[in-house]
């Protein structure tokens, strides 16, 4: 038989036993409670902070420059050849900077490179220089300078300028083409004589090469003279023209700008007439070559005829389609 006693001592050994373990599982719960709260408290946490500008430029931009203008203007856009030019570049680099100031010069349809011709007016704000080759030309500014990212170079606007060759009538109004003129038609007068004729003219040309300044009109081959033409028989002159073109521009060139001839009398051609002024051969060989024609015969219309005096009045004028020769890069 079971004893009262031993049991009531087991029950309560066991209660106590029982509460023993809840109360060490509670300590360890409440023990961890407190350690992850501490981890909690030490964990770190994102900081949002603007970083100055100052690091951003230095880590972000380390190798940019900050952006820099350059403008260059001209004093106009069409030149006549041997003219001034007048170029002026306002920037916002300063000048205590630069280490180079240039400017290139291309024909207007070709691209600037490293073999680009530059105009004589380096390290200068502005830039005086002659038109010396003709065509359609365009320019920039080159700017090399420092700053605090290092070397750096800028380019301006693309300037476009067109510079053309003289008219008939500046080249006839200059001293040196009318005086040539002038001993053209005295030499065809006296090539005149009862077994025939002759006519006389020339090339005329502006050189713009280094040694010519200020820029002279040329006659390099002198009064030529055609074929000896008996009575009866048609007169001519054949002449031929070249041009020199540097590919260095401000080297400048040599340049055929008109023709000048004359046409003969017929004093001593008894019974022989001709037409005055130009003939249909002349304007097509002038017309061809796109410049202006100069002729001297006698102002007598339409006919001069073989009873008229051989110092009989005279004309001097432009002849053909162009008053000026149409130069283009390509010619």
């Amino acid at each position: 038989m079971n004893s009262p006693f031993l049991w009531e001592v087991t029950s309560s050994y066991i209660d106590l036993e029982f509460k023993a373990k809840i109360m060490k599982k509670f300590y360890c719960l409440f023990f961890l409670l407190i350690i992850c709260y501490a981890c909690e408290q030490d964990q770190l946490e994102p900081v949002i902070k603007e970083v100055p500008n100052s690091i951003q430029k230095e880590q972000g931009e380390k190798n940019f420059s900050k952006s820099q203008t350059v403008s260059l203007n001209s004093s106009g856009t069409e030149f006549d050849l041997g003219n001034p030019v007048n170029l002026d570049i306002s920037t916002t680099i300063l000048e205590n900077s630069m280490t180079y100031l240039g400017y290139q010069i291309v024909e207007k349809d070709e691209l600037f490179d490293n073999y680009s011709s530059y105009l004589s007016c380096s390290f200068s704000m502005s830039c005086l220089f002659k038109a010396v080759q003709p065509g359609e030309w365009k320019i920039r500014a080159v700017i090399e300078y420092s700053d605090s990212y290092g070397a750096q170079t800028a380019y301006s606007n693309e300037v476009n300028i067109n510079v053309i060759l003289p008219s008939a009538s500046e080249i006839m109004a200059n001293s040196l083409i009318s005086g040539q003129m002038s001993a053209a038609w005295s030499q065809t007068l006296s090539a005149a004589y009862p077994d025939g004729r002759e006519e006389k003219g020339f090339m005329i040309y502006m050189n713009t090469m280094p040694g010519h300044n200020p820029y002279f009109y040329e006659i390099p081959d002198g009064i030529e003279s055609g074929p000896q033409a008996p009575c009866g028989s048609k007169a001519e002159i054949a002449m031929s023209y070249s041009d020199i073109d540097n590919p260095n521009y401000v080297n400048g060139g040599k340049y055929f700008v008109g023709l000048f001839h004359t046409h003969t009398p017929v004093f001593y051609c008894t019974g022989y007439s001709r037409v005055t002024g130009p003939s249909d051969y002349d304007i097509d060989n002038i017309n061809a070559a796109k410049a202006p024609g100069i002729l001297t015969d006698y102002s007598k219309n339409p006919k001069i005829y073989w009873y008229d005096p051989l110092d009989s009045p005279t004309t001097t004028s432009r002849y053909g389609l162009y008053d000026r020769r149409e130069y283009s890069n390509s010619n």
